[in-house]
C-alpha cells in the first residue's frame, strides 16, 4: 500500500531539493570573501538565484496546492464510489422488501453465532442491479458472501489477494464495517484500485463499488505534469492551471453525481416496469426454472410469487395444447429468437384459459442464452367474446338461411362489390360467381331493367332507400320475383360511401299472393251473389266488409259502408224514431257476449232515411280460439210482412162470416181442420187442428 507521507516526500522532494540548491548559492554569493573576476556575474547570479528562489517558491506552492487538488479530487471519487455502493444497495433493499414474501421460503446461510452469510436464489436476481454500478472503463459494482466469493458477475474472480489473504476492503467488509480508500490499495491481480464498500446485515452480503487508480486519476495526472512543467516558466500559467484542475473536479463530481441519478432512476424504472406491468411477466434460467413473476402473474394464474419460484412453467400446462406447439416454441427460442403464439393453460383452481405468450432468450456478456423471459397476456375474455362472435354468425345464417335473404354490399368509394352465396343463388348465379353490378343486372328481365337502373342509381346517389321488386331469369329460363331493400351510408358532407342491401325471392309468396287474391274474388263472388244482406264487423263495431246485397238494400256503395260504425249508421234509432241506445242492440250485444242472435223484426235505416224492414242473425266470428268479430246477415221481409197481415185480414174477415151462420161450418185442408165457428164446436166438440176423421 502507498503511503501519504510517501506520496507528498514524492511531490515535493523536487521543489524542496531545487530550493535548498538556490539558498545554498545564493549564501555563497553574499559571502563571497576575497574579490574575484567573477564577481560581476554575482548580481546575475543574486538574480538568478533570487528568481530560482521565486520559482522554486511558487513550486512548492504550486507542489502543495496540486497536492490538495489531488486530495480532493480523490475525496469526490470516494465520494461518487459511496453514492454508488449505497444506490445499488438501496436498490436491492427495495427489490428485497418488496419480494420478502417470495424470500421467506428461502432458508438463509447463517454461522454458528447466527450471522447471515447469503440468502441462496438472490444471488439471479442481483447481476441486474450491480450492472447498473458500472462506471468508466474499470469501474464495477459486484456483491459477495462472508466467504470473501463474488455473487455477481464481474471482471473480478475471487476477492482474495494472491497470497489467499482477504484485501483490505473484503477484511473489512467481512468484519461488518463500511468504508472507503481513496489512497489506493492492491487488488488480486497487484492493480492500485480506489473503492467503496459495505456490509448488509439485512441482505447477508457485501457490496464493493471499485475503479483502477490510474483510470480514476488520469484526468488529474494528464494536467499535472504540463502543469509542473509550465510551472517553471510561467507562474501565472501554473495558476491558471491550477484553477483549471480545480474547475475539472467540480465538473467531474457533477458528472458522476448526474450519471449515478440517471442510473439509479433507470434502475427504479426497471423495476417498476415490472412489477407494475399489466402483462404477466416470469423470468427463467436456461432450464425453465422460474426465478421470478409479477404480481399480475398471480392475478392470472392465481399461483403466489413463492408457489411459483423454482418451478417450470408447465406447473400452467393444460391438456388443450398440441404437443408440436411447444416443440416448436423451445426449438424457436433455443436458436435465440423470440417466439409468440397463442397457448391454453390452466389456473391453480383448475379453469382453463388462454394467454397471448412471447417468449425471449436473454444472452449474457460471452453471448450464451442464460435466461428467458415470458409476457402473456390474457386472452380468456377475447376467446369468450369470438366464441359468442361465431355462435352469433352461425345463428345468423341459420336464420338468413331460413329466411331465403341474400345479402349484398358495396365501396362506392373503390367500385367494390360484395354479396353471399344465397344472392347469388338468388339470381341463378354460382354460388362462388365473383360480385359485380354488370352480373347482377344481365339476369334482370328486360321489361324491368329500366325501372331498377333507375332505382339503384338513385339509391347510389344517396336520394332514397332502395325499395324494388323485379323479376330475373335463371339459366334454365324459369322467372323469379325477387324484392331487394337497401340502405346508403353518406360521409359527413353528405357523399355516398357505402350502401349495403338484403334480397329475397317473392314468387312463392307471389304465386301464394295470386291464390288469396282468387279466392277472396271468389268468396266476393259467392258474396254478392246471396240474396241476403251480409255485413262483417270487428270488435269495435265496425264494418269489415260488406256483399252487394246490403249495399243495395241500405242504399250504400259497399267501399262508403267500410271502417264505418254499423250501429250509428243504419241502427241508431227505433221504428217510432226514439233513440236506440247502442248497449241495447243486439249486434252490439253479441260482440260484447259472443252469443248468437235472431231478430225476426227490426228496423234497419237506409242512406236517404226511409226504414227497412229486416229479419237478421248475428253470428260471432272466432281466430285461434279468439273472438274477433261477427257477422250480420240480414233480409228485407216488407213484403212477406205485407201479404201476412193481408192473409190475417182475409182470415179474420172469414172467421167473422163464419162465426156468424147459425149452421155448423168448418174449413179442412187435407183432413184437418182449419177454419171453424162456435156451432161446429158446440155440436162435433172439434177444434182447429182436429181431424175430421173421428166425427
Amino acid at each position: 500500500m502507498i503511503s501519504l507521507s510517501l506520496m507528498t516526500l514524492l511531490i515535493w522532494l523536487p521543489a524542496l531539493g531545487l530550493g535548498a540548491v538556490l539558498v545554498t548559492l545564493l549564501l555563497r554569493q553574499l559571502n563571497p570573501g576575497t574579490a574575484t573576476p567573477q564577481d560581476r556575474r554575482r548580481p546575475r547570479l543574486i538574480s538568478f538565484t533570487l528568481v530560482g528562489l521565486f520559482l522554486a517558491l511558487a513550486l512548492t506552492l504550486a507542489m502543495h496546492g496540486l497536492h490538495q487538488i489531488e486530495q480532493e479530487v480523490r475525496g469526490h471519487l470516494g465520494e461518487t464510489l459511496q453514492s454508488i455502493n449505497a444506490s445499488v444497495e438501496q436498490a436491492m433493499q427495495i427489490w428485497h422488501d418488496n419480494h420478502l414474501h417470495e424470500l421467506e421460503r428461502i432458508t438463509p446461510m447463517s454461522t454458528a453465532d447466527g450471522h447471515v452469510l447469503a440468502l441462496p436464489g438472490l444471488q439471479q436476481e442481483l447481476g441486474q442491479f450491480t450492472r447498473i454500478g458500472r462506471i468508466g472503463k474499470t469501474g464495477e459494482t459486484y456483491a459477495f458472501d462472508r466467504d470473501g466469493t463474488v455473487l455477481t458477475p464481474s471482471r473480478f474472480a475471487p476477492v482474495y489477494a494472491p497470497d489467499g489473504s482477504l484485501t483490505r476492503m473484503a477484511a473489512s467488509a467481512l468484519l461488518g464495517k463500511s468504508g472507503v480508500d481513496t489512497m489506493g490499495y492492491l487488488d488480486y491481480r497487484g492493480v492500485p484500485v480506489i473503492g467503496a464498500w459495505t456490509w448488509s446485515e439485512s441482505l447477508g452480503l457485501g457490496l464493493a463499488t471499485e475503479m483502477d487508480l490510474a483510470e480514476a486519476l488520469e484526468p488529474y495526472r494528464a494536467l499535472r505534469d504540463p502543469v509542473l512543467g509550465a510551472l517553471l516558466g510561467v507562474i501565472l500559467l501554473a495558476l491558471g492551471l491550477t484553477a483549471a484542475l480545480l474547475s475539472f473536479g467540480r465538473r467531474a463530481r457533477v458528472r458522476l453525481d448526474q450519471l449515478v441519478a440517471t442510473r439509479t432512476r433507470e434502475l427504479r424504472k426497471y423495476v417498476q416496469a415490472v412489477e407494475q406491468n399489466p402483462l404477466c411477466i416470469v423470468v427463467t434460467d436456461r432450464d425453465g426454472r422460474i426465478e421470478h413473476v409479477n404480481p399480475t402473474f398471480s392475478q392470472v394464474t392465481g399461483y403466489s410469487a413463492a408457489e411459483a419460484l423454482g418451478e417450470n412453467p408447465r406447473l400452467l400446462k393444460s391438456d388443450n395444447t398440441p404437443p408440436e406447439t411447444y416443440q416448436d416454441l423451445w426449438a424457436t427460442i433455443l436458436a435465440g429468437h423470440t417466439w409468440h403464439g397463442e397457448l391454453c393453460n390452466r389456473r391453480k383452481n383448475g379453469e382453463t384459459y388462454w394467454t397471448s405468450l412471447s417468449i425471449a432468450p436473454v444472452s449474457d456478456e460471452a453471448g450464451q442464452i442464460s435466461h428467458f423471459v415470458g409476457m402473456a397476456q390474457d386472452l380468456t375474455a377475447t376467446k369468450h367474446a369470438e366464441s359468442a362472435l361465431r355462435a352469433a354468425e352461425t345463428a345468423r345464417n341459420l336464420a338468413l338461411d331460413a329466411a331465403g335473404l341474400g345479402l349484398w354490399s358495396g365501396d362506392l368509394r373503390t367500385n367494390t362489390w360484395h354479396w353471399d352465396a344465397r344472392f347469388a343463388l338468388l339470381l341463378g348465379l354460382p354460388e362462388d360467381q365473383p360480385a359485380s353490378v354488370q352480373a347482377g343486372l344481365a339476369r334482370l328481365h328486360p321489361e324491368d331493367r329500366p325501372a331498377v337502373e333507375a332505382a339503384f342509381a338513385a339509391a347510389l346517389r344517396g336520394e332514397c332507400a332502395l325499395n324494388i321488386e323485379y323479376r330475373v331469369r335463371w339459366p334454365d329460363g324459369s322467372e323469379h320475383y325477387i324484392a331487394t331493400r337497401g340502405n346508403t351510408v353518406l360521409d359527413a358532407q353528405g357523399l355516398p360511401l357505402r350502401i349495403d342491401g338484403a334480397a329475397y325471392d317473392r314468387t312463392e309468396l307471389r304465386r301464394a299472393e295470386a291464390e288469396i287474391a282468387s279466392a277472396r274474388e271468389h268468396n266476393a263472388l259467392i258474396l254478392d251473389s246471396a240474396g241476403e244482406g251480409i255485413i262483417g264487423l270487428d270488435m269495435h263495431g265496425g264494418v269489415t266488409f260488406c256483399n252487394r246485397a246490403a249495399a243495395e238494400l241500405l242504399g250504400y256503395r259497399a267501399a262508403e259502408l267500410i271502417s264505418r260504425p254499423l250501429h250509428q249508421t243504419i241502427h241508431s234509432r227505433r221504428a217510432d224514431g226514439s233513440l236506440f241506445h247502442q248497449a241495447d242492440c243486439p249486434m252490439n250485444r253479441t260482440l260484447v257476449d259472443g252469443q248468437r242472435r235472431e231478430v225476426n223484426e227490426d228496423i234497419l235505416w237506409r242512406q236517404d232515411g226511409s226504414a227497412l224492414l229486416v229479419e237478421y242473425v248475428v253470428v260471432p266470428v272466432h281466430k285461434h280460439g279468439k273472438r274477433i268479430g261477427a257477422v250480420l246477415v240480414f233480409k228485407d221481409i216488407a213484403e212477406r210482412v205485407s201479404v201476412q197481415r193481408t192473409l190475417h185480414a182475409v182470415r179474420a174477415q172469414l172467421q167473422e162470416i163464419l162465426d156468424s151462420s147459425p149452421l155448423s161450418a168448418a174449413i179442412t185442408v187435407a183432413g184437418v181442420i182449419r177454419f171453424t165457428n162456435r156451432s161446429f164446436y158446440e155440436t162435433f166438440a172439434r177444434a182447429i187442428g182436429d181431424s175430421v176423421r173421428t166425427i
